[in-house]
């Protein structure tokens, strides 16, 4: 059963026209054999009729001979007679030419008697004597020959019986085979028919059903064919389009949900960046704006410490004249020696300015590289800049009041001077010392000129420093914007992917797995 289930479908279709083929054969050997029968009947009926014509021209013959009154027709009659014989002995079975010769046999003794005795004494008019040899020689031959004749003839009329009956039967049973191997043969050809259709067509019924479901998008059903024919080498195959295309949605979906995750995550992360780069733009602004205000600071500073040089200088001047007018003063007056003390109080207060101016610029100094340290760290907190830039500031205040108590001192110096001037009549014993004194503060100016530059160069640097920080800061600002500009793009496709993860899981979702 296995093995013709597995078998194709065109020998399938080719077993059903066997089976009537070899229906057809059997019919075809029935009509075959009843047609030789008939034929075999025929020839014998036909050899019968040769029989039985022999046996009537005998019976005739024998008339013809017991009729016969002249010579030549005793002679015909008896040649028609011996001839009718042996045309029936020739084609006759062996017992009966024997008895076809046995009539033969009496018919040549009865023309024996007849031509020897009966005719002899018709001819002597001896009527009696012609009647009494017929009686006792003639008629038994006649009757003897008569009877087997008759014999013969039941005999041929038996068989020819026979030949019909047998015939009949032959016709019959050929009809009977003939029926039978055509009604065998439909049924058998319907049935295989009928199997060969089932064992096709429920596969193919279980083809098109899956496929009519995987037209409606189900993916879940196979088909259960287990031969090996065409219908299930085409199931096998749809099988495993089906199995191809249940893991191919698998994967899109699995695709689409991890495209949707990522697109949500990359969202998130888009709005993280996007809050943080907004952020970090306005803290670069307002680092930038604070540098850009330190920058202004720091060139104000530098401006008060040029000015603090120059009066410095003046200040360096003046003790150079004072020292040549104590030097001329050969005359002092005793009145001017508290004019000269204030002097000399005022020139320590001027050390201790001019100190405080040198503490200014080193606490400056010190500001400018927290400045530059905290321009490096702008990218994580711009807070630093607005202290250095406060404490810059304070410094820039406190270095103007120092120049101003400085230029009050001076002052107060160039007064007292103008004392020590008109008294200096009056204060020639103390001349030398006054000289001492203005030498002291012309070395202590001189270096306070050198301290001066010193701040005066550092500041200029400070302030080109504040000045690329300020550069810096707004280049960082600008990369900021750049940045949030590119987020955006980056939040457009993001959002762009989530739509396309939701149509691909929509499309998945049609299919049913």
């Amino acid at each position: 059963m296995n093995w013709f289930t597995n078998r194709g479908v065109r020998a399938k279709v080719l077993s059903a026209i066997a089976v009537a083929g070899i229906a057809m054969i059997a019919m075809t050997f029935g009509a075959l054999k009843g047609l030789s029968d008939a034929n075999d009947t025929t020839r014998k009926v036909t050899a019968k009729s040769a029989q039985f014509a022999a046996l009537s021209d005998i019976r005739d013959g024998i008339t013809d001979t017991l009729s016969a009154l002249s010579d030549d027709k005793r002679v015909t009659a008896d040649k028609n007679v011996m001839a009718a014989i042996e045309r029936y002995r020739a084609g006759a079975a062996p017992a009966r030419a024997t008895k076809a010769e046995t009539v033969a046999t009496a018919m040549k003794a009865y023309q024996t008697v007849r031509d020897a005795e009966m005719i002899p004494a018709a001819n002597a008019g001896r009527v009696d004597l012609y009647v009494q040899i017929a009686a006792a020689k003639g008629t038994p031959q006649i009757v003897k020959a008569q009877d087997l004749v008759d014999e013969l003839q039941a005999a041929e009329f038996a068989e020819a019986e026979q030949w019909r009956a047998d015939a009949q039967n032959n016709y019959e049973s050929s009809r009977m085979m003939m029926i039978g191997a055509a009604v065998l043969g439909l049924l058998g050809a319907f049935g295989v028919g009928l199997w060969v259709t089932a064992l096709v067509v429920r596969p193919l019924r279980r083809v098109a059903d899956v496929l009519g479901a995987v037209a409606g998008g189900d993916l879940s059903h196979r088909v259960e064919v287990t031969s090996t024919d065409e219908v299930g080498i085409m199931a096998e195959a749809l099988n495993k389009a089906t199995e191809s295309m249940r893991t191919t949605v698998q994967t899109m979906d699995h695709t689409a949900s991890s495209l949707a995750a990522s697109a949500g995550e990359l969202t998130g992360v888009s709005a993280q960046i996007a809050s943080g780069t907004g952020e970090a733009s306005d803290q670069a602004n307002l680092v930038a704006a604070a540098a850009e205000q330190v920058s202004r600071n720091v060139q104000t500073v530098a401006a008060g410490a040029d000015e603090m040089g120059l009066s410095i200088r003046e200040i360096a001047q003046n003790a150079s004249e004072a020292a040549k007018v104590a030097s001329q003063a050969v005359m002092a007056a005793e009145s001017t020696n508290q004019a000269v003390a204030r002097l000399g109080e005022s020139s320590t207060e001027i050390g201790n300015v001019v100190k405080v101016i040198t503490s200014i610029a080193e606490q400056t100094n010190l500001l400018a590289l927290n400045a530059t340290i905290e321009a490096a760290r702008a990218g994580e907190a711009g807070k630093g800049f607005a202290v250095v830039a406060n404490e810059v500031k304070d410094l820039a205040q406190e270095t103007a009041r120092a120049t101003e108590d400085i230029s009050r001192r001076v002052e107060a110096i160039q007064a007292d001077t103008t004392g020590a001037v008109a008294a200096i009549g009056e204060i020639s014993q103390i001349i030398s010392r006054i000289n001492d004194y203005q030498l002291t503060i012309a070395s202590a100016v001189e270096e306070q000129t050198a301290t001066t530059n010193e701040m005066n160069r550092s500041v200029s640097e400070a302030a080109t420093g504040s000045v690329e920080i300020a550069t810096n800061v707004s280049t960082v600002a600008a990369a900021t914007q750049t940045t949030s500009l590119n987020v955006a793009e980056a939040q457009r496709a993001a959002s762009d992917l989530s739509r396309m993860s939701s149509e691909m899981r929509a499309l998945v979702a049609r299919f049913k797995i």
